[in-house]
C-alpha cells in the first residue's frame, strides 16, 4: 500500500493548498504535526484538554480529506522518497522531540488522548 510503503513521510495536512507530490506530502504532514502540537502546548488543565481535543477532532477530519488527495499519487520511487527523507529529516526530528515531551500530557487527560488517537488514525 502506499501509505505504508512511505512510513513517516506521508501523513496529512489541510492548509497545504493541494497534494501534488510527495514533497508537497510530507510538508503537509509536517505542518499538521505542528498544528497538533501547538494545540498540546496550550494544555495546562481539564477545560482545556476539552478544548484542544474538539481541535484535534476537527484536524483529523482535515486529515481525512487530503489522505484522499495523497492516494491519487502514483507510486513513489525510491529516489523520491530518499529525496523527501533527506530535505525534511531535520524537521522530523524536531518535531519527535517535540512530540516526546507533549506525551505526559496526554497520559494526564484521557480525553485529549483519546482525541489525539483520532486524529492520528485520520492521518493513515
Amino acid at each position: 500500500m502506499k501509505l505504508g510503503m512511505m512510513g513517516f513521510v506521508v501523513f496529512v495536512c489541510v492548509a497545504c493548498g493541494g497534494i501534488d507530490s510527495y514533497d508537497d506530502a510530507m510538508e503537509a504532514q509536517l505542518d499538521l504535526q505542528e498544528e497538533m502540537f501547538d494545540i498540546l502546548d496550550d494544555v495546562d488543565d481539564s477545560e482545556s484538554a476539552k478544548e484542544a481535543a474538539e481541535a484535534l477532532k476537527d484536524l483529523s477530519k482535515r486529515a481525512e480529506e487530503i489522505s484522499k488527495e495523497i492516494m491519487k499519487l502514483p507510486e513513489p520511487t525510491m529516489e523520491e522518497l530518499e529525496e523527501v527523507g533527506k530535505k525534511y529529516q531535520k524537521r522530523t526530528e524536531e518535531l519527535q522531540k517535540r512530540a516526546m515531551k507533549l506525551f505526559d500530557r496526554l497520559a494526564k487527560y484521557p480525553e485529549l488522548g483519546k482525541a489525539f488517537d483520532q486524529a492520528m488514525q485520520g492521518m493513515k
